[in-house]
């Protein structure tokens, strides 16, 4: 009965010791002593006896409630939580050993390939374990926004560098662990993916994925302007799919300006009024008048047309192109409901 006593304590002792830490150090207990007799390991770890001999033998931890008593065959651990040296003895056969325990300087490492990432795109998780062995375990925490965490093992390649391919949908928080130690936690953040594609003639599409629907959210449709950078011109709502919550869609019609060869009556103005300003210099010079008072004569439509002045500016020409071609009333209706070189950007 008392053996059975013994045996179950030191089952539990192991028991602890193995779940708690994950480091650890093996020592025989042979019929001539402890093998080895001092053992190094750092704060955190656990050292683990084993009963090679044929009798019993006890393990007591001088300054340390860790007690085990083994059977033959049977072994038991202890964990030593702080820095320090400690020594231990078996009482019954004298036997004595030392167990030096520094300060736990374990690290992992964690960086990830981006921190800002576009929907359905795959980030790489990556890093390095401080002993730079291979074969070690790092424990990859996922901490999606609003759903359950989980876990992944990876194992350690050359150098103790691990590498890990994820695709968050979510804004998701990554953390590491080797051992008792964890890396710092760090966040990628997730756009919607957004695309515009033609359809039609003046028919275009945008399609937006996402993790949740973006119905009812404005996408703004915009062109780059030298300058100005992108200048919003029309806007769209995205409506659902009923097939998918993750796809959400706007339908639009919108036509690409080619001012010059769309404007024939702006060229033609854009010529006579070319040469009636060629006229009155030569006019000028005949006459002696400074090439000043030829700019106060009669001065163009466009020049005092604030609103036409405006929507050239908005179509991407400089005042001087605006001033040649002479951008008219006529071209302006039509081309107050387009722009050229568009582009979807979402909106809130």
């Amino acid at each position: 009965m008392r053996k059975v006593l013994f045996a179950a304590l030191g089952f539990a002792v192991l028991a602890l010791g193995s779940t708690a830490l994950a480091g650890s150090a093996g020592v025989k207990i042979t019929s001539t002593g402890f093998d080895p007799a001092t053992v190094s390991i750092q704060s955190g770890d656990s050292v683990n006896w084993t009963n090679s001999d044929n009798v019993r033998h006890e393990v007591k931890v001088v300054g340390s409630s860790c007690t085990l008593s083994l059977e033959p065959a049977q072994s038991g651990s202890c964990a030593f939580p702080s820095a320090g040296t400690f020594a231990y003895t078996d009482p019954g056969s004298g036997f004595s050993g030392t167990v030096s325990v520094a300060p736990n300087s374990r690290s992992v490492s964690l960086t990830p390939s981006r921190t800002l990432n576009i929907f359905g795109d795959a980030v790489t998780l990556s890093g390095t374990v401080s002993s730079k062995a291979a074969g070690e375990k790092v424990t990859v925490f996922s901490r999606p926004a609003g759903l359950p965490e989980t876990q992944t093992i990876v194992t350690t390649t050359a150098g103790g560098n691990w590498s890990l391919q994820v695709q968050p949908r979510v804004k998701t928080a990554y953390q590491a662990q080797y051992d008792t130690a964890s890396s710092p936690q760090v966040t990628v953040s997730i756009r919607p993916r957004i695309t515009l594609q033609k359809v039609g003639r003046h028919q275009y599409l945008i399609v937006v994925l996402s993790a949740r629907s973006m119905a009812g959210k404005t996408v703004n449709i915009t062109r780059w302007l030298p300058g100005r950078g992108y200048v919003t011109f029309r806007t769209a709502t995205l409506q659902a799919i009923p097939r998918t919550p993750t796809t959400s869609v706007a339908y639009l019609t919108t036509l690409v300006n080619r001012f010059g060869s769309s404007c024939p009556r702006a060229r033609s103005e854009a010529t006579t009024w070319k040469g009636k300003q060629l006229h009155r210099q030569l006019a000028a010079k005949v006459r002696g008048l400074p090439t000043s008072a030829i700019r106060s004569r009669s001065p163009p439509p466009f020049a005092s047309d604030p609103t036409l002045q405006a929507t050239c500016r908005t179509l991407g020409f400089g005042a001087r192109l605006c001033q040649e071609r002479r951008v008219t009333k006529a071209c302006r209706k039509r081309d107050e409901s387009a722009a050229p070189g568009s582009v979807a950007r979402g909106g809130s």
